[in-house]
């Protein structure tokens, strides 16, 4: 069985992504962008801001494109 969690994709680049992922608690996340062959690379963002127990914001210095993936 696989933990619950939630992916969210982002395909415009942008220096803030917002996941609202309704788990409905504190969770700890994963940040991936897509390098030049649309591959994921997992990297630390600029700053992961917890909003409340179902969203979070992703900050970047320059606009990125990829995923995050909640648990």
């Amino acid at each position: 069985m696989s933990a619950p969690g939630f992916t969210k994709t982002f395909n415009t680049p942008a220096t803030e992504w917002e996941v609202d992922h309704n788990l409905g608690k504190a969770v700890v996340s994963d940040v991936f962008i897509f390098d030049g062959a649309n591959r994921p690379v997992k990297v630390l963002p600029l700053d992961v801001i917890e909003e409340s127990d179902d969203l979070i914001r992703v900050k970047f210095s320059v606009p990125q494109r990829g995923l995050v993936r909640v648990i």
